[in-house]
């Protein structure tokens, strides 16, 4: 039991995985952890789990995700089958989610991105963009990641430096960017820098559409940032965007303001664990 929990502050604790992934990663070594056992033992294995998850408070989806599979394993479903369950549902959203953007923005249009976010990468692939602007988002230079995998994919993408990157959005159409959290009052939880990015979008007129998953809402309000330190220098990983006039949200729920969709997600929730 303790190789295992300690196999799993690991996941939680992961840099490079995006919130998302992270869940699912979570998941399946929860899954693993609870194998077999029933009653008394399998609500201590969980609550164990759950204290572990509530290290990363800055993404709620991981403790969330696991509350979804506790439902599931209270109602009879085996471990397994409700891990891959809760996976399958958030996949289910995802697919959904691009669907409602490409609606809404229609192909070829010129975007931009910002640091590395799994959901929105799939979105801009699907959007099969004339064009794609990101920065290297320094310090931790995601952008160069992200857009290696838009290479891969075929996506043609031009990498910029952070501050000449503001520039170049003066050429594109929309931002769409991924999401941590969203807070029950709208604002939404991203990368560092994401504010000032979605501050001079909106100098420019242009929309920022985040995509989203009813399971990253904070609903209990424990979301707390994070510090990390690089070479000797100490920032927060994470900034708090405001639900500005040009900021939407893209989920399975459509495309909507963000309190809107903290609304619906807030129902979303509550309903499920009342299931």
């Amino acid at each position: 039991m303790v190789d295992a929990l300690e196999e799993l502050n690991r996941i939680v604790m992961d840099r490079e995985m995006g919130s998302t992934q992270i869940a699912f990663a979570v998941l399946r070594k929860t899954a693993e952890l609870v194998r077999g056992m029933s009653g008394e033992e399998l609500e201590a294995a969980l609550a164990k789990v759950m204290e572990v998850a509530h290290r990363r408070s800055s993404m709620p989806v991981i403790a969330n995700a696991l509350r979804e599979m506790r439902r599931l394993l209270a109602e009879g479903m085996d471990a397994e089958r409700a891990a891959e369950s809760v996976i399958a549902g958030i996949g289910e959203r995802i697919d959904e989610s691009v669907t409602r953007l490409v609606g809404h923005l229609g192909k070829g249009v010129r975007v931009a991105t910002y640091s590395y976010s799994s959901h929105a990468l799939r979105a801009i692939k699907a959007l099969e963009p004339a064009s794609v602007e990101l920065p290297f988002c320094s310090p931790l230079n995601e952008g160069i990641r992200a857009s290696a995998e838009l290479r891969r994919a075929g996506v043609r993408c031009s990498v910029s430096q952070d501050l000449e990157f503001l520039r170049r959005l003066r050429g594109c159409d929309a931002v769409l960017l991924g999401s941590d959290a969203v807070l029950r009052d709208g604002r939404i939880v991203n990368r560092s820098g994401t504010s000032s990015l979605v501050e001079r979008a909106s100098e420019l007129g242009l929309p920022c559409l985040f995509l989203t998953d009813p399971l990253k809402l904070d609903l209990k309000g424990l979301w707390r940032n994070e510090t990390i330190e690089l070479e000797g220098v100490a920032f927060e990983l994470f900034d708090l965007t405001e639900p500005l006039e040009n900021v939407l949200t893209v989920s399975s729920f459509g495309v909507l303001r963000p309190e809107e969709f903290a609304e619906r997600a807030s129902t979303f929730l509550t309903g499920s664990s009342s299931r």
